[in-house]
């Protein structure tokens, strides 16, 4: 779990300087969830780094997918973007969060079942 910590700080101190508040939120929230509730669960710890990072690089491109449909469609007119970021930022994320999540957990479970055989 050290590793794991060491890797989300890592990433946070980067991206810090790449997106902006609520996009930082939610990448935070998924590197503390995969902290607590994945990196105790038996697998390749290369496996769920690789799932941190994959994760982390999808929600990037994500959240800029986002900001730039959200620009484009408000017009470039700042509080309007601002606003429809705020509403629509925290529910169109688990758009990209709920299957990475699924896919991570899936390919931890493979790589177990693989081991046993």
């Amino acid at each position: 779990m050290l590793i794991g910590a060491a890797f989300t700080i890592f990433c946070f101190y980067i991206f810090t300087h790449l997106l902006e508040g609520p996009a930082l939120v939610t990448i935070l929230v998924f590197n503390l969830l995969s902290i607590i509730l994945t990196f105790p669960l038996k697998g390749p710890l290369w496996c769920k780094l690789t799932w941190l990072g994959m994760g982390n690089c999808v929600g990037i491109m994500w959240n800029l997918v986002r900001f730039s449909l959200i620009t484009v469609t408000t017009g470039i007119k700042p509080e309007a973007s601002t606003l429809v970021n705020f509403f629509l930022g925290p529910a169109t994320d688990f758009i990209w969060l709920v299957p990475v999540w699924a896919l991570g957990l899936s390919t931890l479970s493979s790589l177990e079942h693989r081991k046993r055989r």
